[in-house]
């Protein structure tokens, strides 16, 4: 629009012509509906024939990209231009009156949605990022679990479990779902549930998209729209569910893990794997699979790099061969020798455990993994040995699986135990041994 400065000077009329072009275009009107509350202004200044300055006032998206909303041509900041502060001190004082929540992040209680910057114009960030984020947060959340919970304010404690390997601190917060709020102040302050938040839900079974700002949630749906749908029904702390989680971390496959809650199964579980009701549940653009070996040997069909079974086919019969050796013959036999009340029985498993790892000893050989020299379904099978049997051993108070008896076998176990994509996955050892030792203690008072 064109703005005309009209002055009086010594009794005559002095006309400024000064051409200031403001356009909105109608889809960014429309499109700011769609953006955060937040509007900024900059501007550069031209050079040459028109010594103006060009303004653009830029929104933002809930993938954080740039959504340009207005231009203006306007004249050049000067010392003249400032003169209205002096001539309108009403408006000079409702500027310096804005209250600090729109200015700072310090005291917006979430409205900027995490910006750590001023200057959205010269920012850009990718909408892969939301994405991204939200898939570490629900790994993350594996880590955590409630320890209170208050139904009518849907107020939650949660306890991150330290995880010394990793160098995870355990701390405890406090969620409140219905004020999407935590104690960390990522959920507030980006709109989209941290994994405190995501451990809050998977506790009640609740879908954790509920609390994702309106305006994030049309990105993250199209993101995951582009990404091939994988899902893991399971619990922390299973040696079955974390077969599945070492296959997939091998193969470098994003997933998303639901967490289940075994005392109330949840109706997914229960449409996905109606004949056992049990976890892992592995789903594939919708294709449900159950049992942990199965699901592996579909990971490494489906995805072809990073081969899990050789290639060989007498190789691949015998890594099929001595996996389903680990559970019928060792799996069950652990268990029985630490969690059962019979002492006969008890005994008679501990020399079956140690009958079927003699032959894993001598079939490992002098090779570093079962496979040769790289890790395969029978080292994944395995972890169940190198993992878990030391705790079951500990607990009960066995030499169930000992360096001196399998010195061959303990060897592959720090090797295993060492490989970073098991680092990765494995669940922390304290809380595990917490949960199963007041498993044993309670066995031993009921005899």
């Amino acid at each position: 629009m064109l703005v005309t400065s009209v002055m009086m000077s010594n009794n005559m009329i002095l006309v400024n012509m000064v051409n200031q072009a403001i356009k909105a275009f109608n889809p960014c009107i429309e499109g700011f509906k769609y953006c955060k509350p937040l509007v900024q202004v900059d501007g550069t200044f031209l050079t040459g024939k028109y010594n103006d300055t060009l303004l653009t006032a830029i929104g933002q998206d809930g993938s954080r990209d740039n959504f340009p909303l207005a231009f203006a041509i306007v004249e050049s900041e000067t010392k003249e231009a400032w003169i209205w502060r002096a001539e309108f001190p009403q408006a000079a004082d409702w500027l310096d009156q804005i209250r600090k929540s729109k200015l700072t992040q310090a005291y917006d209680e979430g409205k900027r949605y995490g910006h750590m910057t001023t200057n959205l114009v010269e920012w850009h960030r990718y909408s892969e990022d939301v994405y991204v984020m939200m898939q570490e947060n629900q790994h993350i959340a594996t880590s955590h679990y409630v320890r209170m919970y208050v139904r009518e304010t849907k107020e939650f404690e949660v306890q991150e479990i330290a995880n010394t390997r990793l160098g995870r601190r355990g701390m405890a917060c406090t969620v409140k779902l219905n004020e999407w709020l935590c104690d960390y102040g990522q959920f507030q302050a980006l709109r989209l549930p941290c994994s405190h938040a995501i451990a809050a839900c998977a506790f009640c079974n609740l879908n954790y998209d509920d609390f994702v700002d309106p305006v994030r949630s049309a990105t993250i749906q199209t993101m995951a729209a582009t990404q091939e749908d994988v899902k893991l029904l399971g619990i922390v702390g299973s040696p079955f569910v974390c077969r599945v989680q070492i296959a997939l971390k091998l193969k470098g496959v994003e997933y998303k893990f639901l967490e289940e809650n075994l005392g109330n199964k949840s109706d997914l579980l229960l449409k996905y794997n109606p004949v056992h009701k049990k976890v892992p549940v592995f789903v594939h653009n919708e294709k449900p699979i159950a049992e942990s070996l199965v699901i592996v040997e579909y990971i490494d069909e489906t995805w072809k790099n990073n081969p899990i079974l050789p290639s060989d086919p007498y190789q691949r019969a015998l890594a099929r061969f001595w996996s389903k050796f680990i559970d019928d013959k060792i799996v069950g036999a652990v268990w029985k020798s630490v969690f059962t009340v019979d002492e006969k029985e008890r005994e008679k498993n501990v020399e079956e455990t140690y009958e079927a790892l003699q032959f894993l000893e001598n079939e490992l050989k002098d090779k570093k993994f079962f496979g040769g020299e790289e890790f395969g379904l029978v080292d994944i099978a395995a972890v169940f040995i190198a993992f878990w049997i030391p705790i079951f051993q500990e607990i009960a108070g066995l030499q169930l699986f000992t360096s001196e008896k399998f010195p061959i076998l303990y060897k592959w176990s720090q090797e295993s135990l060492n490989h970073p994509f098991v680092q990765e996955v494995l669940p922390p050892r304290d809380p595990l041994f917490t949960f199963f030792k007041a498993r044993y203690e309670s066995l031993s008072a009921s005899k």
